[in-house]
C-alpha cells in the first residue's frame, strides 16, 4: 500500500539456477537465512513465531514471522532495533515468493509498509543478500560478508555511542540536576564518572584475548565493591568541567582498543577471583562488566537528570 506515510514497496527479482525447494530450504529457518544473511538469526518455524537478523552486530532487524507455506512464500515483519528509528521493529513486511522457471526459480521479494524515502538503502540490500542467496542456492560460496564488520569493531561502535549519549548528557545537565542521587545512590557527577572507570575494562579485555593476566582478575568482589565505595568519596564533588575532561581523555583510548582486538581471540578465557574462580572469556568481560553495565550507569544518569 501507499500513502502519505507509506512509500513505494521495493521489488526484487532473481532467477536462480535451483529448484524452489532448495531455496525454500534457505529463506524459512535460521539456519537457512544465516547463511546469506546475519551473522545470527532466529525465525520461527509457523505464524506467530519470532523474527530477529543481527546483520552485522551492529544493525539488528526484528518482527514477527506471517506465513510460511512450502515451498512458494514466506512472509514476516521487520523493522530496525534502536531507540527513534523511524522503521521500528515489526513496522514493515517483507514477502518472499518462489515459483518455477523452467529448471530454476523466479524468487520476488516485496519490502512494503516502508516509510516514505525508506525504499532507498533496503532496496541496495536486498539486491545484495538476494544475490548471496542465489550463490549459495546454487552450491557456490559467496565468501565473507563485506557488509559484516569485525566483532570487536562493533562492540567498539557501541561503546563510542553510548559515551556520546553520557558526553550529551552531561552537557546537557542544570548544576541544580547534578546532585540529583542515581539508582546507585551516588550524585549524577560520580555515577557518570564511575563509568570512566569502567573503560580500563577494554584494556582488560585487550589483556585476556592476548593472553595476558591482568592485576584486575585477581580483584575480589569485595574488593571490587570497596573500590567502588571509595570512588564515590574521592570524586563526590567533581565538575562537569572534569567529568567531560576525563571522558574525552579515556573515551577514544577505549575504542581504540577493543577495536584492536582480534575476532579470533575474543573467546579467550581466564578465571576471574571476583566471579569465585569461573572463566570470562574477553567477549563476555566486554559484552557485561563494559557495555552491559555501562549502559546501566547511563540509564540511570538519564533517569536522575529527568527527575
Amino acid at each position: 500500500m501507499t500513502s502519505a506515510t507509506t512509500g513505494t514497496p521495493v521489488q526484487i527479482e532473481v532467477r536462480i539456477a535451483a529448484r524452489p525447494e532448495t531455496v525454500f530450504a534457505l529463506i524459512s529457518s535460521a539456519e537457512g537465512i544465516q547463511k546469506w544473511m546475519g551473522r545470527s538469526v532466529v525465525f520461527g518455524a509457523a505464524a506467530g513465531g519470532a523474527f530477529r537478523c543481527d546483520i552485522n552486530g551492529r544493525d539488528i532487524a526484528s518482527g514477527r514471522v506471517l506465513e510460511v507455506t512450502p515451498p512458494s512464500r514466506v512472509r514476516f515483519s521487520w523493522g530496525w532495533e534502536g531507540a527513534g528509528h523511524p522503521i521500528p521493529p515489526g513496522s514493515s513486511v517483507v514477502e518472499i515468493t518462489l515459483s518455477a522457471d523452467g529448471a530454476g526459480t523466479l524468487l520476488r521479494l516485496t519490502h512494503s509498509d516502508l516509510p516514505a524515502g525508506g525504499a532507498g538503502e533496503h532496496v541496495e540490500g536486498w539486491k545484495h543478500y538476494t544475490s548471496r542467496l542465489a550463490t549459495i542456492a546454487t552450491g557456490g560460496d559467496p565468501g565473507p560478508d563485506p557488509w559484516d564488520r569485525p566483532e570487536a569493531h562493533a562492540m567498539a561502535d557501541r561503546l563510542e555511542g553510548l559515551l556520546e549519549n553520557l558526553r550529551v548528557l552531561v552537557a546537557g545537565a542544570t548544576p541544580g540536576a547534578w546532585s540529583q542521587k542515581t539508582a546507585e545512590g551516588w550524585p549524577v557527577g560520580v555515577t557518570a564518572h564511575h563509568v570512566v572507570g569502567h573503560l580500563n575494562l577494554a584494556d582488560f579485555a585487550a589483556a585476556v584475548a592476548g593472553g595476558q593476566r591482568s592485576p584486575l582478575a585477581d580483584f575480589t568482589f569485595d574488593q571490587i565493591t570497596a573500590g567502588n565505595s571509595a570512588h564515590a568519596v574521592e570524586f563526590s564533588a567533581i565538575t562537569r568541567a572534569e567529568l567531560l575532561a576525563a571522558l574525552d581523555a579515556a573515551g577514544p583510548q577505549a575504542v581504540a582498543t577493543l577495536r584492536g582486538i582480534s575476532d579470533a581471540t575474543l573467546g579467550v578465557s581466564q578465571p576471574m577471583a571476583f566471579t569465585g574462580g569461573q572463566p570470562l572469556s574477553a567477549r563476555e568481560l566486554i559484552e557485561g562488566p563494559l557495555l552491559a553495565n555501562v549502559t546501566e550507569h547511563i540509564d540511570n544518569v538519564r533517569a536522575a537528570l529527568a527527575r
